[in-house]
């Protein structure tokens, strides 16, 4: 997701998590925003399991509840699925 999307959702209070290749500015913005930073390349279809691993442990440690049977392939076709106060974003 783009970093204004990233900011929008923030500021209402969702669960964010951030996805890029350059470490320097993953980890600066996602630190402003207080989102999860995770590397990777899009492309890489083990880097886009580590997003959604990562992104699960993190909802859970934070006890905020998500659909934790969703398949990772429809996971990765939908940029956004929001339900109330809880957001899984996936890119």
């Amino acid at each position: 997701m783009g970093l204004a999307t990233a900011e929008a959702l923030s500021a209402e209070g969702a669960n964010v998590a951030m996805f890029a290749r350059r470490r320097d500015e993953l980890e600066r913005e996602a630190e402003r925003l207080g989102a999860l930073a995770v590397r990777g390349d899009l492309t890489n279809p083990k880097d886009l399991k580590k997003l959604v691993d990562k992104t699960k442990a993190r909802l859970r440690r934070d006890g905020v509840p998500f659909a934790e049977n969703i398949p990772l392939g429809i996971m990765l076709e939908v940029p956004a699925i929001r339900s109330g106060n809880v957001s899984v974003a996936n890119s």
